[in-house]
């Protein structure tokens, strides 16, 4: 993600969401030279993680973000019904009487 979105000019400073990482990970340090080394200059100055519940602007991003998911997810799923709801009309079209059920709709 950050590959992708950072311009040829451009230099940025990431502020990450915190998550826990096993003690001999030091993230910061890890995604600043990935990426540089990546993009073959300085693009990532500094990362910082950062609680959410500690900063505000970030609570948005991750609301935002959640609200795109689930909308991307239902959107999924109401194209899967639709889907299963078609192969359900073109069998007893033909006749068929069965109920069949989709993959994604077995438990």
């Amino acid at each position: 993600l950050l590959i992708g979105s950072i311009q040829p000019d451009e230099l940025v400073c990431v502020l990450a969401d915190e998550y826990s990482t096993p003690d001999d990970v030091c993230f910061e340090t890890d995604v600043r030279e990935s990426v540089n080394s990546r993009l073959g200059r300085l693009a990532v100055t500094s990362v910082c993680r950062l609680d959410s519940r500690a900063a505000v602007p970030l609570q948005l991003v991750d609301m935002l973000t959640a609200a795109v998911a689930f909308e991307y997810q239902a959107g999924a799923w109401a194209c899967r019904s639709e889907v299963s709801q078609s192969r359900t009309r073109t069998l007893r079209a033909r006749g068929i009487r069965r109920t069949v059920v989709p993959p994604w709709d077995r438990s």
